[in-house]
């Protein structure tokens, strides 16, 4: 969830990358050359859509186990803001075969329809959600799994329909994520910087949505100055690969700036805080990295104090994309998920 006004908001604060040495020597110092041919994105399954009940088109994929047997248990995946289907490669080539998998685009999102203007905000991903459950998960046991946005997905679900959480829906990860106040982060600025910026978000957005259709024009190939915002927003202190920034980079770059522009504002109004006591019913892992910028470390911490019986794990020098920069934590917390699910 690095968004673009974070991106701007940071350039303001800090000034831009000067000089083409400089811009090298912070190239060599942050990124590595691993992961090179990982194919990132190159994984499919079944493609499906699906029609919410304000007629918006979501594009899902499903990925059934070649054993029938092991369909018994179906796991959700919801992505994040600005992100796409694409980002969860990592946890898809470690389940499959062990699950049934869904995998979908959020409204406005990757191959998703253009969803209604004014129906951009996390009240309404619930439904979505609601709707892909009804269509691609109606029977067996369900895992949902939800990264930043995502798991604020989850919440909404849980929100409207607290019914579904322990009769259907048997596991929740909830990843890089928060219940709520998010206009207290600071997003690594300065507290002037930040508290400008957490005030005049809906100012921005509306900056951002005028000015889509240029910016969208000029966002045709991603930078070293976009690989370094990513590496800042995105990932922990310690040199990553930077193919895998780059794959990251270009998954945020595809979102269209209004899609951007129309959702930033709701994540300051986002408070399910209230709606987490349902999810009790379940087996429930909360995630988070503790180098995350965008939802820290306090944030999962509050979540679990919600769900008893909630286990927290904290990833080390770990930013807020954690299902990619540690997936290997990430990937063994899921397999233990399904595995507990099945037991129960």
């Amino acid at each position: 969830m690095r968004y673009l006004a974070v991106a701007a908001a940071a350039a303001l604060a800090g000034g831009a990358v000067a000089g083409t040495l400089a811009e090298r020597l912070l190239m060599w110092r942050y990124f590595d050359g691993s992961a090179a041919d990982e194919g990132f994105g190159s994984l499919r399954g079944v493609p499906h859509e699906v029609i919410t009940d304000d007629g918006t088109v979501l594009y899902a994929e499903v990925d059934d186990p070649a054993d029938p047997a092991l369909g018994d248990v179906t796991v959700v995946f919801c992505h994040g803001y600005s992100l796409n289907l694409d980002t969860w490669y990592y946890q898809r080539r470690a389940l499959r075969g062990r699950a049934r998998l869904v995998f979908w685009d959020q409204r406005s999102h990757g191959r998703s329809g253009t969803a209604p203007r004014g129906s951009h905000s996390i009240d309404r991903l619930g439904p979505d959600l609601y709707c892909v459950l009804r269509d691609l998960a109606p029977h067996g046991d369900v895992v949902l799994v939800g990264h930043s946005m995502g798991g604020m997905t989850i919440m909404s679900l849980a929100d409207d329909h607290p019914e579904l959480f322990g009769a259907r829906v048997k596991g929740v990860a909830l990843i890089a994520t928060s219940a709520g106040h998010l206009s207290d982060v600071t997003l690594r600025l300065p507290g002037p910087a930040a508290k400008v910026l957490q005030q005049n978000t809906e100012r921005l957005a509306a900056l951002m949505e005028a000015s889509s259709a240029g910016i969208d024009r000029n966002r045709t190939r991603t930078t070293d100055l976009n690989l370094l915002l990513t590496k800042r927003y995105s990932f922990g202190p310690q040199r990553v690969s930077r193919e895998h920034t780059r794959f990251v980079a270009d998954l945020l770059g595809s979102t269209p700036i209004e899609t951007v522009a129309q959702f930033l504002p709701a994540f300051g109004e986002h408070d399910k805080s209230a709606a987490l006591g349902a999810l009790a019913q379940c087996r429930v892992v909360v995630m988070v990295g503790d180098s995350d910028a965008l939802t820290p470390e306090a944030h999962s911490e509050a979540i679990v104090s919600y769900i008893p019986g909630a286990r927290l794990v904290v990833v080390p020098t770990t930013g807020h994309m954690i299902i990619s920069e540690r997936h290997d934590v990430v990937d063994g917390q899921l397999r233990d998920l399904v595995a507990e699910v099945r037991e129960t």
